[in-house]
């Protein structure tokens, strides 16, 4: 499976994406794993948070740096669902979950057993 991937990651991302969703439904038992941090503020309840619904080893070392390197050493094909809001957020932890965003996009990119999906969910006071 791991090679068919990457022969479909190699003709373009669009397909990659088009295939891993599909595989999503079953048909290879691709790991699906939803993180929801939506109601995280700051960059070290976000990797604290990272840390606990993904498994990282304790040596993990919160920074942008040490979640590439766990996400690109993930050996079973997994999809990660990312909801996110920016709702009530400073400017700086804005950036710094952008920054994050990137880093789940490169890992992506970098690791053919790897999928990822972000979701803003971005509810007004009227809903």
């Amino acid at each position: 499976m791991r090679a068919l991937l990457f022969g479909i990651h190699c003709s373009g991302t669009g397909t990659v994406k088009a295939f891993r969703l599909l595989n999503l439904r079953g048909e290879t038992g691709m790991k699906t794993i939803t993180l929801d941090i939506r109601d995280i503020c700051e960059a070290d309840s976000l990797h604290g948070y990272l840390r606990a619904r993904l498994g990282f080893n304790e040596y993990y070392g919160c920074n942008l740096d040490a979640l590439y390197d766990e996400l690109t050493s993930i050996c079973e094909d997994t999809h990660i669902h990312l909801i996110y809001s920016k709702k009530n957020k400073d400017a700086a932890y804005i950036h710094y979950l952008q920054r994050v965003l990137g880093v789940f996009q490169d890992a992506e990119n970098e690791n053919s057993g790897l999928s990822f999906a972000k979701e803003q969910i971005d509810k007004t006071s009227t809903e």
